[in-house]
């Protein structure tokens, strides 16, 4: 004989009881109806229900079954540790590391392509001293020609 009848049955007769049952031993109206509905899955698996002397007590002794499971399974209260919410956010973004690595990378190569000789020597030559001088030699440097006016007109730095 199919359970299906019999269970629907057994739930318009026993389902307030069945919910009270489980009300007193969870908080939540949500796990409440989770486990009324795991218990009816339950009882549908049943080989026969006809054979059930005492169906109100059988239907509440599954239920204690499936609360028990329940429990086993839901996290311990002592295992979760709070955390403050602004601990979970990260203040840098994925993309941000990227591109600065990425420029990191630039500025590397363009450090190690760069002569280590380039800066002062073609600097004094273009100013019109006798050749590259060397770092040790002290010799008086010229100073820019644009450095020589007593006075600049202003120029616009954005137009």
């Amino acid at each position: 004989m199919p359970n299906s009848p019999m269970l629907a049955g057994w739930q318009q007769r026993w389902n307030q009881s069945l919910l009270r049952f489980l009300g007193r031993r969870v908080r939540s109206p949500v796990d409440i109806e989770d486990l009324a509905q795991e218990t009816y899955l339950r009882l549908l698996r049943a080989r026969d229900l006809g054979e059930v002397r005492n169906p109100q007590a059988y239907l509440l002794r599954v239920a204690s079954h499936v609360l028990v499971e329940w429990r086993d399974q839901a996290p311990r209260p002592e295992s979760l540790v709070e955390m403050d919410d602004d601990l979970l956010i990260d203040d840098c973004a994925p993309e941000f590391e990227l591109e600065a690595s990425i420029s990191q990378e630039r500025l590397n190569r363009t450090l190690a392509a760069a002569s280590p000789i380039r800066g002062p020597n073609r600097v004094e030559s273009s100013l019109g001293s006798a050749g590259p001088v060397g770092i040790s030699e002290a010799r008086p440097r010229p100073s820019p020609p644009f450095l020589r006016c007593a006075w600049v007109m202003p120029v616009p730095l954005f137009r």
